[in-house]
């Protein structure tokens, strides 16, 4: 039997704090959608819990990550504890990574922590309530593919570009019908309004998790897609504009209206299926001429951004001298709840590698794999190598990400490490 518990929190600053996701120094205004944490804790019989976690933020480190595992399990009195971070990559809440040449504010990444292992914490404890699960799948389409086209020079509106319409649900229902939590896939970058607008934002996933949770009357967590690629269609001629606070609410219901159609008649069941599995992700960086980036982002940049740039600079320069760039080491996961197999990926990843690691699960017969981006670190923008020829802002935007250089190949690093989480996953089926 599997059990499982949820719990809810607030982190929304006071606005004052500069928001992250684009290059700015306006300071944050006002509060358009607060930011929000969910912790749903599984597991079963007697091991050791899952827990998943879902904030309102741009992104976590992988030190972040295994600090907060590492002191819930201290905490809890689960030694065996594990924890998938994944972040909504909003663009409206304040710095938690060394990117966008910011700096996190101390104060605000602390209080984040705390709120989050207090919640972990709580529902570890009170991880008792019996579950059953019912999986659904709708579509909405608010979004499209930004990847330049020929002839463009950036970001452009895509039609024919590669996006995912699908909005993926996984039900959790108590043993009387009522519904404890429930989590929704969805692959959209949320910039439907920029952080540099100075408004405090969830954006279109606290907007959907709102109307959700109205409706539902628990608490709904939003599992982020592999969006790296694909952003809303709010349009102005050839390009993106601002979504009104009107457009922006409307996005969210129309995800929620999605959300209810995929779950609607659909009857929960039991399935005792929790597994954990987890691999290092090595990446390799291409070498790179660090004056010609800096000549070319120092005529480009604001003058309050170079300060910043300036110092990524001189250390990928002196990473060089001092004989080249170690391998950025991060981590994938693979978490089965229910009928669903989470594989996750540090970073942000467009569309066509999270197809590709759905296929190859199909390949080997696994079903209900949810590809995500944006959990458990940061590693900056993970392209295919069509992307990397077609050039554009995603396989140029290392230098946003404090990163010394491309990587060499990441999509074959990625597809590698997924087909050993897959066969990891298997192996349990086997011997189950």
């Amino acid at each position: 039997m599997m059990f499982a518990a949820v719990q809810s929190f607030d982190f929304t600053p006071k606005p004052g704090l500069i928001l992250q996701g684009h290059l700015s120094d306006v300071k944050s205004s006002e509060v358009l959608l607060p930011l929000e944490g969910r912790v749903l804790a599984l597991r079963r019989g007697d091991e050791p819990p899952v827990v998943v976690a879902t904030l309102d933020v741009i992104g976590v480190s992988l030190e972040f990550n295994d600090r907060v595992r590492e002191e819930a399990r201290r905490r809890s009195g689960s030694p065996g504890l594990q924890l998938l971070i994944a972040t909504s990559h909003t663009h409206g809440a304040p710095a938690t990574l060394p990117a966008i040449g910011m700096t996190p504010d101390a104060d605000y990444v602390g209080t984040l922590e705390s709120r989050l292992l207090e919640a972990i914490v709580r529902a570890v404890k009170g991880c008792d309530v019996p579950v059953r699960f019912a999986v659904g799948s709708s579509e909405t389409y608010f979004h499209t593919n930004r990847r330049p086209i020929p002839g463009a020079g950036g970001g452009c509106v895509n039609r024919g570009g590669v996006f995912d319409p699908r909005v993926r649900t996984l039900r959790l229902d108590r043993a009387d019908g009522s519904t404890l939590a429930s989590l929704f896939c969805f692959s959209c970058h949320p910039t439907s309004i920029a952080g540099s607008t100075g408004k405090i934002s969830s954006d279109y996933p606290g907007a959907a998790r709102r109307v959700i949770e109205e409706k539902t009357g628990a608490p709904a967590l939003f599992m982020p897609g592999c969006f790296g690629n694909i952003r809303p269609a709010y349009i102005q001629g050839e390009g993106f504009r601002n979504a009104t606070v009107e457009e922006l609410m409307h996005s969210g219901e129309l995800l929620a209206g999605a959300v209810e159609r995929a779950t609607l008649g659909q009857t929960a069941m039991q399935a005792d299926r929790l597994s954990f599995h987890a691999a290092d992700l090595k990446l390799e960086y291409m070498q790179s001429d660090p004056d010609a980036i800096w000549k070319e982002l120092s005529n480009s940049l604001p003058n309050f951004a170079l300060p910043a740039y300036q110092r990524w600079h001189d250390r990928v320069k002196g990473q060089l001298q001092a004989g080249g760039y170690a391998p950025a080491m991060s981590r994938m996961q693979a978490v089965a709840i229910g009928p669903v197999l989470l594989m996750t990926i540090p970073g942000e990843s467009v569309q066509e590698i999270g197809y590709a690691i759905e296929r190859a699960a199909e390949d080997r017969g696994i079903n209900g794999v949810w590809a995500l981006g944006y959990c458990t670190d940061m590693t900056g923008y993970l392209v295919t190598q069509r992307h990397k020829a077609e050039g554009g802002y995603e396989p140029n935007a290392y230098p946003h990400f404090d990163a010394p250089a491309p990587f060499v190949n990441e999509e074959e690093a990625i597809q590698r490490t997924a087909e050993k989480l897959l066969e990891s996953f298997a192996q349990t089926l086997r011997t189950a």
